[in-house]
């Protein structure tokens, strides 16, 4: 950038300041003499209905507006503003904003300092003037042309002893670049500041002026916005007003403008307008036409307010470049179990310097009120944390995840340098991935091994080095990895030897049913009379475990048997004829059987040594169809391993095209393809969708969707987009399933699509 030098020999006048050392208007008050005094043709001017200053005339002439400044000497001064003139500027039609003058008539005023917008002919630009005993000298000017057509434009001047610096943006301040800068003794007694408009009839009411402020230069951070309160589901029952509304507080020491910021939730984002938000201090952001009701409270109305979920929703706050500035995943859990209605009761931050935006730092107001929108939180902890997190759990996801929960939520940072020690060996772990960011509602992340963890062998997990948002570090955290409890459905009884040969013993067979690393300590067999409980014994998502009295027998007289899925218990003892087992956790019953020996094979010559084999997983246990004898040809038995008769996963069902080639020319040739279903199950839903050989997606045509026992669908040949499919070989997957029984078909059917010449 070129720079300018000039020394003015003047002397320093003194005069008196006003008390405020800053002034700034934003004109959301429509009031020309509350923030600053503005004086001069007031008259001329309006605050129109985007709440910014115009001028509102019809005939040519010129104007004014200024007022007195709040100078400062000994620091940094900033001047900014955003000034739009919708025409292309002229000699006859421009702007001026005087920074400093020791008049208040200001283009006559002897001494001054301004900036010009606009000139005679096309190559207008930003120019900065100072002058002296009534004569002007350019200081500088940014590129030419900048301004020949209409334009809005930010400004920010700053000034300190000796030198300035001009920026500007066609957006906002936070994006502005810098046009010139200079030297500059500027020691006059130029105590106003203010506009300067000359125009023709036609540009009367073609100015615009918004956002000012002077006083110290801010630096523009908005890292000090957070997040206070949030009014999901409004009530008039404790007197506020029926309005939704999100809390913003300012927890720095110096002024933010909100123009430009964003407020996001799942599905919205919004634009908060200008206003300047003082140290702390609290704002109410509403929709529109929400404002009213809300006395004596900084309340500002935004366009397109996000809607916000009554059950909980991630709620963040924007800059200019779309960075975070704080976010909260509310929940509508966060309320009290006591509390008997949560309608007009508002979720409170409850320490403004606590870093972390989670629930242990969320609570329900308990103002009488339910809520205390622009005032200090009726929560409001002052403390800060000083525990340092410990490592409360660890738990087995699957064959290469481990899930680490900590007392409170922990500073991602941290944990990619902590310090993780593993034993016995199970190898080093390839990454770490968290369910959230840094501080957002949860303490949990996600360990990763870079090969499968040992199926039933117990170890544990230190970590060094980690801290909390608060940044207290622990030295030691230690926890020894679980598998989780099976609840009803993860695990079933999958094959039953009851009437053993002479000197065997029974077995029962479980199978892990889920996709979940199971410890089934505490789980147990009962009889019907007698019980047993299993000590430290794990099964791994779809493995096999075999119970007996005696493996040796198991792995002695069944060639199939599989020695790494047997365990061995004191069973209780299993009836020949008929009986039961139930398989049970924590005095739930997980799953239960009342077999017979009716049940074998009916041509079998004896069934001793002979097991009962489960068919399908999906189907009821206790159906007697649903069991047949162990194939000959396998011993008898599997004990360990998968069974030697199983059916299909899938129940009958049947699906047909009505031809196997699609013409959807519309010429009455085969037109549409028409699927044509059978299920021998009610209750069911069904997926269907087009694909290519490629596996390419080319159009759903049932989503989750309900379906009789018989039916029909079609498909006329469009894609997802709207256009005919090409001709080719296309694939048509279609399953069904219900809630309780799984996937209960599913049939994948080749076809053509070809297209008559």
């Amino acid at each position: 950038m070129p720079r300018f030098s000039l020394l003015l020999f003047l002397f320093f006048l003194r005069f008196t300041l006003p008390a405020q050392n800053q002034c700034y208007d934003d004109f959301q008050d429509q009031n020309l003499s509350q923030h600053v005094l503005w004086q001069g043709d007031t008259n001329h001017f309006v605050v129109n209905s985007a709440r910014q200053l115009q001028l509102n005339l019809s005939a040519a002439g010129s104007s004014i507006l200024w007022t007195q400044l709040p100078i400062q000497t000994s620091d940094t001064l900033s001047f900014e503003f955003w000034l739009r003139e919708n025409f292309s500027p002229s000699g006859l039609n421009f702007g001026c904003f005087y920074l400093y003058a020791d008049a208040t008539d200001l283009p006559n005023a002897p001494n001054a300092l301004y900036l010009q917008f606009g000139e005679s002919g096309s190559a207008d630009a930003i120019r900065l003037f100072c002058r002296v005993q009534g004569t002007d000298s350019l200081l500088g000017s940014g590129p030419l042309g900048d301004i020949a057509a209409p334009f809005s434009r930010a400004i920010r001047f700053l000034h300190t002893n000796g030198t300035f610096e001009l920026w500007s943006s066609s957006t906002s301040v936070a994006s502005q670049e810098l046009l010139f800068d200079g030297s500059l003794n500027l020691p006059i007694n130029a105590p106003y500041a203010g506009l300067y408009f000359v125009y023709s009839a036609a540009n009367a009411d073609a100015f615009y002026f918004d956002d000012f402020y002077f006083g110290k230069a801010l630096s523009h951070q908005n890292e000090n916005l957070i997040l206070t309160e949030i009014m999901a589901d409004p009530d008039t029952l404790f007197g506020l007003p029926a309005a939704e509304y999100i809390e913003v507080f300012n927890a720095g020491a110096e002024l933010v403008q909100l123009k430009g910021i964003k407020l996001q939730d799942g599905n919205t984002t919004c634009t908060l307008p200008s206003y300047w938000l003082q140290p702390e201090a609290y704002v109410v952001l509403v929709g529109t036409n929400q404002s009213s009701g809300f006395n004596q409270v900084n309340a500002i109305e935004v366009s397109a307010f996000v809607s916000l979920n009554n059950s909980g929703e991630v709620l963040r706050l924007l800059d200019q470049e779309n960075q975070i500035i704080d976010e909260v995943n509310y929940s509508a859990s966060w309320y009290p179990d006591s509390l008997i209605l949560t309608d007009g009761i508002s979720l409170e931050r409850r320490s403004l310097i606590d870093p972390c935006s989670n629930e242990y730092n969320w609570s329900a107001c308990q103002g009488i009120l339910g809520g205390t929108p622009g005032q200090c939180n009726s929560m409001n902890d002052t403390l800060p944390d000083e525990h340092s997190p410990t490592l409360i759990d660890a738990k087995v996801l699957d064959a290469h995840y481990v899930a680490l929960e900590f007392s409170e939520p922990i500073d991602s940072l941290t944990l990619v340098n902590a310090n993780f020690i593993i034993g016995p060996d199970l190898g080093s772990f390839q990454r770490l991935a968290f369910s959230y960011n840094n501080c957002i509602n949860n303490a949990q992340c996600i360990l990763v091994f870079n090969q499968e963890i040992p199926k039933s062998k117990p170890f544990e997990i230190q970590i060094e080095n980690i801290a909390d948002c608060w940044l207290n570090f622990t030295t030691m955290a230690t926890s020894t990895v679980r598998y989780e409890a099976p609840t009803n459905g993860d695990l079933l009884i999958n094959e039953l030897l009851f009437d053993p040969p002479n000197e065997g013993e029974d077995f029962v067979e479980l199978y892990n049913n889920s996709q979940k690393y199971l410890d089934l300590s505490g789980s147990g067999i009962h009889n019907g009379q007698d019980s047993i409980y299993l000590t430290a014994c794990k099964i791994s998502p779809q493995q096999f475990l075999a119970l007996s009295s005696d493996t040796h027998f198991l792995t002695a007289f069944y060639p199939f048997a599989l020695q790494e899925n047997l365990k061995e218990i004191n069973l209780p003892y299993l009836y020949n004829d008929s009986g039961t087992c139930v398989l049970f956790s924590d005095m739930t019953v997980l799953d239960s059987l009342h077999y017979s020996a009716s049940w074998h094979f009916p041509l079998l010559p004896d069934s001793e040594g002979f097991s009962l084999e489960r068919l399908n997983f999906n189907a009821s246990t206790q159906d007697p169809e649903n069991w047949f004898s162990a194939a000959a040809s396998y011993g008898g038995a599997t004990p360990g391993r998968a069974n030697s008769q199983q059916s299909s996963a899938n129940p009958i069902g049947d699906l047909s095209l009505n031809f196997p080639e699609l013409s959807p020319d519309l010429d009455g040739y085969h037109d549409q393809l028409e699927v044509t279903y059978q299920m021998n199950a009610a209750a069911l839903f069904a997926s269907a969708s087009i694909f290519t050989l490629e596996g390419q997606k080319l159009k759903d045509l049932l989503i989750n969707e309900s379906i009789g026992t018989t039916g029909q669908f079609y498909w006329d040949g469009s894609t997802q987009f709207g256009t005919l499919a090409p001709s080719g070989i296309y694939v048509l997957y279609f399953q069904a399933f219900s809630t309780n029984l799984g996937v209960f078909f599913e049939k994948k059917i080749l076809f053509s699509v070809c297209y008559k010449a």
